[in-house]
Protein backbone atom coordinates (compact mmCIF):
# COMPACT_ATOMS: atom_id res chain seq x y z
CA UNK A 1 0.00 0.00 0.00
CA UNK A 2 1.41 3.60 -0.80
CA UNK A 3 1.89 6.34 1.75
CA UNK A 4 -1.10 8.30 0.58
CA UNK A 5 -3.23 5.20 0.74
CA UNK A 6 -2.19 4.66 4.04
CA UNK A 7 -2.56 8.33 5.31
CA UNK A 8 -6.32 8.23 3.81
CA UNK A 9 -7.37 5.42 5.60
CA UNK A 10 -6.29 6.93 8.67
CA UNK A 11 -9.69 6.85 10.34
CA UNK A 12 -10.50 3.39 9.36
CA UNK A 13 -7.26 1.96 11.43
CA UNK A 14 -7.86 4.19 14.45
CA UNK A 15 -11.43 2.56 14.39
CA UNK A 16 -9.41 -0.40 14.10
CA UNK A 17 -7.32 0.18 16.91
CA UNK A 18 -9.55 1.53 19.58
CA UNK A 19 -10.24 -2.08 20.80
CA UNK A 20 -6.78 -2.82 21.98
CA UNK A 21 -6.00 0.83 23.33
CA UNK A 22 -6.58 -0.28 26.90
CA UNK A 23 -3.55 1.13 28.87
CA UNK A 24 -0.64 -1.74 28.04
CA UNK A 25 -1.64 -2.15 24.78
CA UNK A 26 -1.71 1.08 24.39
CA UNK A 27 2.47 1.62 25.56
CA UNK A 28 3.05 -1.46 23.66
CA UNK A 29 1.45 -0.37 19.89
CA UNK A 30 3.44 3.51 20.97
CA UNK A 31 7.05 1.49 21.41
CA UNK A 32 9.33 3.27 18.49
CA UNK A 33 7.91 6.57 20.25
CA UNK A 34 8.44 5.41 23.95
CA UNK A 35 12.08 4.19 23.23
CA UNK A 36 13.25 7.25 22.57
CA UNK A 37 13.14 8.32 26.48
CA UNK A 38 14.54 5.36 28.19
CA UNK A 39 12.55 5.82 31.28
CA UNK A 40 13.40 9.33 31.59
CA UNK A 41 9.98 10.56 32.63
CA UNK A 42 9.04 12.28 35.71
CA UNK A 43 7.33 8.65 37.14
CA UNK A 44 5.66 8.96 40.22
CA UNK A 45 5.17 5.47 42.41
CA UNK A 46 2.05 4.98 40.98
CA UNK A 47 3.47 4.63 37.17
CA UNK A 48 6.41 3.18 38.74
CA UNK A 49 4.60 0.24 40.30
CA UNK A 50 3.10 -0.32 36.60
CA UNK A 51 6.63 -0.47 35.35
CA UNK A 52 7.53 -3.16 38.00
CA UNK A 53 4.39 -5.39 37.14
CA UNK A 54 4.92 -5.07 34.04
CA UNK A 55 5.78 -8.39 33.22
CA UNK A 56 2.41 -9.78 34.05
CA UNK A 57 0.64 -7.28 32.34
CA UNK A 58 -1.90 -8.13 29.67
CA UNK A 59 0.68 -6.93 27.13
CA UNK A 60 1.35 -10.80 27.27
CA UNK A 61 -1.60 -12.47 27.14
CA UNK A 62 -3.49 -13.77 23.33
CA UNK A 63 -5.04 -11.71 21.35
CA UNK A 64 -9.18 -12.01 21.87
CA UNK A 65 -10.93 -12.99 18.44
CA UNK A 66 -11.90 -9.50 18.26
CA UNK A 67 -8.18 -7.89 18.05
CA UNK A 68 -7.07 -11.17 15.91
CA UNK A 69 -10.29 -9.84 13.48
CA UNK A 70 -8.54 -5.98 13.61
CA UNK A 71 -5.03 -7.07 13.28
CA UNK A 72 -3.65 -5.79 10.10
CA UNK A 73 -1.23 -7.54 7.59
CA UNK A 74 2.50 -7.38 8.49
CA UNK A 75 3.04 -5.20 5.83
CA UNK A 76 0.48 -2.89 6.16
CA UNK A 77 1.72 -2.49 10.03
CA UNK A 78 5.27 -2.21 9.50
CA UNK A 79 4.67 0.70 7.14
CA UNK A 80 2.40 2.42 10.02
CA UNK A 81 4.96 2.07 11.70
CA UNK A 82 7.51 3.61 9.54
CA UNK A 83 5.00 6.62 8.74
CA UNK A 84 4.82 7.03 12.72
CA UNK A 85 8.80 6.84 13.45
CA UNK A 86 9.40 9.63 10.38
CA UNK A 87 6.53 12.16 12.37
CA UNK A 88 8.15 11.36 15.36
CA UNK A 89 11.56 12.31 13.77
CA UNK A 90 10.48 15.70 13.21
CA UNK A 91 9.57 16.32 17.01
CA UNK A 92 12.73 14.45 18.24
CA UNK A 93 14.15 16.84 20.44
CA UNK A 94 10.68 18.38 21.77
CA UNK A 95 9.81 14.58 22.85
CA UNK A 96 13.25 14.59 24.59
CA UNK A 97 12.59 17.59 26.24
CA UNK A 98 9.47 16.95 27.30
CA UNK A 99 10.47 13.57 28.59
CA UNK A 100 13.15 15.11 30.57
CA UNK A 101 11.11 18.60 31.90
CA UNK A 102 9.92 17.41 35.27
CA UNK A 103 7.10 19.90 35.01
CA UNK A 104 5.24 17.75 32.57
CA UNK A 105 3.68 14.62 33.16
CA UNK A 106 3.79 11.38 32.42
CA UNK A 107 0.13 11.52 30.74
CA UNK A 108 1.45 14.92 28.82
CA UNK A 109 4.10 12.79 27.38
CA UNK A 110 1.35 9.96 26.39
CA UNK A 111 -1.24 12.49 25.32
CA UNK A 112 1.68 14.03 22.65
CA UNK A 113 2.25 10.32 21.73
CA UNK A 114 -1.25 9.75 21.01
CA UNK A 115 -1.52 13.02 18.39
CA UNK A 116 1.87 11.24 16.25
CA UNK A 117 0.88 7.34 16.65
CA UNK A 118 -2.76 8.60 15.29
CA UNK A 119 -0.76 11.00 12.72
CA UNK A 120 -3.12 13.65 13.84
CA UNK A 121 -0.56 16.83 13.64
CA UNK A 122 1.08 18.29 10.94
CA UNK A 123 5.03 17.36 10.67
CA UNK A 124 7.44 19.75 12.75
CA UNK A 125 10.56 21.58 11.55
CA UNK A 126 13.32 19.73 12.93
CA UNK A 127 16.60 18.65 11.02
CA UNK A 128 17.30 15.04 10.32
CA UNK A 129 19.66 13.56 13.58
CA UNK A 130 23.37 14.13 12.47
CA UNK A 131 24.83 11.21 13.99
CA UNK A 132 27.02 9.47 11.75
CA UNK A 133 28.34 5.65 12.08
CA UNK A 134 31.87 6.97 10.40
CA UNK A 135 33.61 6.68 14.02
CA UNK A 136 33.29 3.13 14.01
CA UNK A 137 34.57 1.94 10.50
CA UNK A 138 38.29 1.18 11.51
CA UNK A 139 37.74 0.12 15.76
CA UNK A 140 38.97 -3.02 16.32
CA UNK A 141 38.22 -5.88 17.80
CA UNK A 142 34.44 -5.74 18.39
CA UNK A 143 32.37 -2.06 17.92
CA UNK A 144 30.30 -2.59 20.98
CA UNK A 145 28.74 0.24 20.32
CA UNK A 146 27.61 0.10 17.07
CA UNK A 147 24.05 -1.94 16.82
CA UNK A 148 24.31 -2.37 13.01
CA UNK A 149 25.15 -5.31 11.22
CA UNK A 150 25.56 -5.90 7.60
CA UNK A 151 24.00 -9.08 6.19
CA UNK A 152 25.46 -9.16 2.79
CA UNK A 153 25.87 -11.73 -0.14
CA UNK A 154 29.04 -10.89 -0.16
CA UNK A 155 30.32 -12.32 2.88
CA UNK A 156 27.79 -14.79 3.31
CA UNK A 157 26.72 -16.97 0.27
CA UNK A 158 23.80 -17.82 2.11
CA UNK A 159 22.43 -14.82 2.43
CA UNK A 160 20.69 -13.80 -1.16
CA UNK A 161 19.40 -10.35 -0.27
CA UNK A 162 21.61 -8.48 1.36
CA UNK A 163 20.03 -6.08 4.69
CA UNK A 164 21.02 -3.95 7.08
CA UNK A 165 19.82 -4.22 10.51
CA UNK A 166 20.13 -2.68 14.48
CA UNK A 167 19.66 -5.02 17.08
CA UNK A 168 19.36 -2.68 20.33
CA UNK A 169 20.82 -5.26 23.59
CA UNK A 170 18.05 -6.76 25.55
CA UNK A 171 15.69 -7.08 22.60
CA UNK A 172 16.41 -10.69 21.62
CA UNK A 173 19.62 -9.48 20.05
CA UNK A 174 21.73 -12.56 21.28
CA UNK A 175 19.43 -14.73 20.18
CA UNK A 176 19.15 -13.21 16.66
CA UNK A 177 23.23 -12.74 16.46
CA UNK A 178 23.34 -16.73 17.24
CA UNK A 179 21.06 -16.90 14.38
CA UNK A 180 22.71 -14.36 11.77
CA UNK A 181 26.49 -15.73 13.17
CA UNK A 182 25.34 -19.53 11.66
CA UNK A 183 25.25 -17.66 8.09
CA UNK A 184 29.19 -16.92 8.58
CA UNK A 185 30.40 -19.51 10.47
CA UNK A 186 29.39 -23.24 10.86
CA UNK A 187 28.81 -24.50 14.34
CA UNK A 188 32.24 -26.09 14.09
CA UNK A 189 33.89 -22.82 13.67
CA UNK A 190 31.90 -20.90 16.24
CA UNK A 191 33.16 -23.94 18.77
CA UNK A 192 36.69 -22.93 17.70
CA UNK A 193 36.52 -19.54 18.79
CA UNK A 194 34.99 -20.65 22.09
CA UNK A 195 31.50 -20.05 21.22
CA UNK A 196 29.61 -23.62 22.26
CA UNK A 197 26.05 -23.28 21.30
CA UNK A 198 23.18 -24.46 23.86
CA UNK A 199 20.38 -23.75 21.70
CA UNK A 200 18.20 -25.84 24.29
CA UNK A 201 19.39 -23.61 27.26
CA UNK A 202 17.57 -20.45 28.29
CA UNK A 203 19.55 -17.13 29.67
CA UNK A 204 22.81 -19.02 28.78
CA UNK A 205 26.24 -16.94 28.84
CA UNK A 206 28.28 -16.58 25.98
CA UNK A 207 31.85 -15.01 25.33
CA UNK A 208 32.39 -11.74 23.37
CA UNK A 209 33.63 -13.55 20.67
CA UNK A 210 29.71 -14.41 19.78
CA UNK A 211 29.18 -10.68 19.18
CA UNK A 212 32.32 -10.49 16.41
CA UNK A 213 31.07 -12.82 14.68
CA UNK A 214 28.13 -10.54 12.45
CA UNK A 215 29.87 -7.86 10.68
CA UNK A 216 28.86 -4.45 11.57
CA UNK A 217 27.77 -1.46 9.46
CA UNK A 218 30.70 0.09 7.65
CA UNK A 219 29.79 3.68 6.06
CA UNK A 220 32.01 2.97 3.53
CA UNK A 221 31.99 -0.36 2.45
CA UNK A 222 28.31 -1.15 3.35
CA UNK A 223 27.35 2.62 1.46
CA UNK A 224 24.86 0.59 -0.69
CA UNK A 225 22.54 -0.54 1.51
CA UNK A 226 21.78 2.84 1.92
CA UNK A 227 20.18 3.29 -1.18
CA UNK A 228 17.14 1.40 -2.21
CA UNK A 229 14.39 0.06 -0.87
CA UNK A 230 13.31 -3.05 1.36
CA UNK A 231 16.83 -2.93 2.99
CA UNK A 232 16.57 -1.52 6.29
CA UNK A 233 15.35 -2.92 9.53
CA UNK A 234 14.93 -2.00 13.09
CA UNK A 235 14.25 -4.62 15.99
CA UNK A 236 12.44 -2.96 18.83
CA UNK A 237 11.57 -3.85 22.56
CA UNK A 238 8.53 -2.00 24.56
CA UNK A 239 11.00 -0.22 27.42
CA UNK A 240 9.47 -0.80 30.33
CA UNK A 241 10.06 -4.64 29.60
CA UNK A 242 13.46 -3.75 28.11
CA UNK A 243 14.73 -2.08 31.75
CA UNK A 244 13.41 -4.84 33.57
CA UNK A 245 14.88 -7.16 31.59
CA UNK A 246 18.26 -5.60 31.84
CA UNK A 247 17.86 -6.05 35.50
CA UNK A 248 17.07 -9.41 35.77
CA UNK A 249 19.75 -10.48 33.33
CA UNK A 250 23.02 -7.94 34.70
CA UNK A 251 22.45 -6.86 38.13
CA UNK A 252 22.10 -10.98 39.46
CA UNK A 253 24.45 -12.90 41.26
CA UNK A 254 24.89 -16.57 38.93
CA UNK A 255 27.31 -18.37 42.06
CA UNK A 256 26.66 -21.41 39.45
CA UNK A 257 27.92 -19.77 36.48
CA UNK A 258 31.29 -18.43 37.72
CA UNK A 259 32.11 -16.83 33.79
CA UNK A 260 28.60 -14.91 34.09
CA UNK A 261 28.97 -13.75 37.36
CA UNK A 262 32.47 -12.11 36.94
CA UNK A 263 31.30 -11.08 33.60
CA UNK A 264 28.40 -8.91 35.25
CA UNK A 265 30.84 -7.41 37.65
CA UNK A 266 31.51 -4.73 35.16
CA UNK A 267 27.78 -3.02 35.74
CA UNK A 268 28.78 -2.77 39.31
CA UNK A 269 29.58 1.31 39.30
CA UNK A 270 25.50 1.40 37.98
CA UNK A 271 24.84 -0.84 41.29
CA UNK A 272 26.08 1.38 43.79
CA UNK A 273 24.79 4.36 42.14
CA UNK A 274 21.24 2.60 42.25
CA UNK A 275 22.10 1.91 46.14
CA UNK A 276 21.54 5.43 46.90
CA UNK A 277 17.78 5.87 45.25
CA UNK A 278 15.04 5.51 48.12
CA UNK A 279 13.19 1.53 48.13
CA UNK A 280 13.40 -1.42 49.47
CA UNK A 281 16.25 -3.76 49.74
CA UNK A 282 17.52 -5.72 46.84
CA UNK A 283 15.36 -9.54 46.62
CA UNK A 284 17.14 -12.48 47.11
CA UNK A 285 20.24 -13.50 44.03
CA UNK A 286 19.95 -9.50 43.04
CA UNK A 287 22.39 -6.98 43.94
CA UNK A 288 19.82 -4.07 44.22
CA UNK A 289 15.89 -3.88 44.00
CA UNK A 290 14.12 -3.19 40.69
CA UNK A 291 12.56 -0.05 42.19
CA UNK A 292 15.87 1.40 43.43
CA UNK A 293 17.35 0.52 39.81
CA UNK A 294 14.06 2.05 37.74
CA UNK A 295 14.48 5.15 39.64
CA UNK A 296 18.69 5.25 38.92
CA UNK A 297 17.52 5.14 35.52
CA UNK A 298 14.84 7.54 35.53
CA UNK A 299 17.41 9.89 37.27
CA UNK A 300 20.53 9.60 35.25
CA UNK A 301 20.26 11.57 32.02
CA UNK A 302 23.53 11.41 30.78
CA UNK A 303 21.84 9.18 28.19
CA UNK A 304 25.16 9.03 25.91
CA UNK A 305 27.28 7.59 28.33
CA UNK A 306 25.00 4.83 29.47
CA UNK A 307 25.79 1.39 28.89
CA UNK A 308 24.08 0.13 25.59
CA UNK A 309 21.98 -2.54 27.90
CA UNK A 310 19.62 -0.04 29.21
CA UNK A 311 20.86 3.06 26.94
CA UNK A 312 17.50 4.28 25.06
CA UNK A 313 17.04 2.42 21.80
CA UNK A 314 17.30 5.39 20.17
CA UNK A 315 20.49 6.18 21.38
CA UNK A 316 22.09 2.70 20.40
CA UNK A 317 20.06 2.91 16.87
CA UNK A 318 19.80 6.70 15.94
CA UNK A 319 16.38 6.10 14.60
CA UNK A 320 16.33 9.64 12.91
CA UNK A 321 19.59 9.35 11.45
CA UNK A 322 19.29 6.01 9.79
CA UNK A 323 16.46 5.55 7.74
CA UNK A 324 15.22 2.50 9.03
CA UNK A 325 11.91 0.89 6.36
CA UNK A 326 10.66 -1.66 9.15
CA UNK A 327 10.02 -1.20 12.06
CA UNK A 328 9.67 -4.52 14.32
CA UNK A 329 8.31 -4.91 17.48
CA UNK A 330 9.07 -7.61 20.46
CA UNK A 331 5.66 -8.20 21.13
CA UNK A 332 4.39 -9.66 17.60
CA UNK A 333 8.09 -10.80 16.66
CA UNK A 334 6.09 -14.31 15.57
CA UNK A 335 4.40 -12.91 13.13
CA UNK A 336 6.73 -10.03 11.98
CA UNK A 337 9.94 -12.24 11.75
CA UNK A 338 8.97 -14.67 9.78
CA UNK A 339 7.97 -12.22 7.20
CA UNK A 340 11.33 -10.61 7.31
CA UNK A 341 13.20 -13.67 7.07
CA UNK A 342 10.55 -14.21 3.74
CA UNK A 343 11.58 -11.45 2.73
CA UNK A 344 15.44 -11.66 2.84
CA UNK A 345 15.07 -15.16 1.27
CA UNK A 346 16.40 -17.20 4.33
CA UNK A 347 13.33 -18.40 6.05
CA UNK A 348 14.69 -21.57 5.50
CA UNK A 349 18.02 -21.27 7.35
CA UNK A 350 15.82 -20.91 10.04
Amino acid sequence: MEEDELLISKTERKKQRIATQDKYIFIGLLTVLLVYFNLTLSLGDSQLDWVISWESAPNHEPYSEEEEQNLETVEKRLLGRYLVKNLACTYRNHLNEMARNKSNSFEDLLEFHRLINDLSIESGEEAKDPFSWQHFDNTPPIKWNDNVFSIRHADAPKVKKDFLICLPPKAGTSNWQIAFAKLFNTKEEMAARGVVLQEDKKNVFYPGALYGMVPRYHTVKHAALLKGKEKRYLNTRDPFTRARSGWRDKIQFYPDDPAHDQNNNQFNIYVEKAKMEKGPPAPPKFKVSLEKWLKMLVNDTNDEWMNQHWKSQDGCCHFCAMDYEYILHGRRSEEEWPWVLDQAGLERHF
